[in-house]
């Protein structure tokens, strides 16, 4: 719970929420092909809705396994979409997006062309289907 006075005097109470793991960081990646013009997207299990959605290639930030932002993009990219390579170029360096304005957590966006497919994938987390 988050308790705020506003200039105005007024009292309001918030619930935030975040993944302190993560330490607040998560990455985004949008895989883009310039060759085919396409851009690739995930379909799987969202816990949050209970259902199978179309997302995009996205992640915790782990600071005991990954080295940077980058790295953990990278790592997801090639788990969930089995993809490797490519120029990535950070979308809202240096602060990132958060993802609403209830959460701690932020969203660090990253445009990755032309990636290529992984021969040799990391394995996906346990609980991903």
């Amino acid at each position: 719970e988050r308790l705020v006075r506003y200039p105005n005097g007024k009292r309001v109470s918030f619930d935030v929420f975040g993944n302190p793991g993560s330490d607040f960081k998560s990455v985004f990646i949008f895989p883009y092909d310039t060759r085919t013009k396409t851009v690739t997207l995930l379909r799987e299990y969202i816990p949050g809705t209970n259902a199978v959605m179309w997302g995009f290639p996205a992640g915790g930030f782990d600071p005991k396994k990954h080295k940077s932002l980058e790295d953990a993009a990278r790592s997801e990219l090639s788990e969930e979409a089995f993809l490797t390579g490519g120029s990535y170029f950070p979308m809202l360096d240096p602060g990132g997006v958060s993802q609403d304005k209830y959460s701690k957590n932020i969203f660090h966006m990253f445009l990755v062309l032309n990636p290529v497919e992984d021969e040799n994938p990391l394995p996906r987390d346990e609980e991903e289907y």
